[in-house]
């Protein structure tokens, strides 16, 4: 109950930053992968461990 209290009192400025930051990483993550050439079946820790290490 108190999560769907939450989510009703979620402004919608703060909603619109969100969906424009997980578009942004998407693209982003999107873009270091045809860089990299890093395998995307990698698990989401691998990935990171990978692009950490390989600019």
């Amino acid at each position: 109950m108190r999560a769907v209290k939450w989510h009703g009192h979620l402004s919608e400025k703060y909603a619109t930053t969100l969906s424009q930051q997980v578009s942004y990483e998407s693209s982003h993550a999107q873009a270091v992968l045809e860089y990299t050439g890093v395998n995307p079946e990698l698990s989401p820790q691998d990935w990171l461990l990978k692009t950490d290490h390989n600019p």
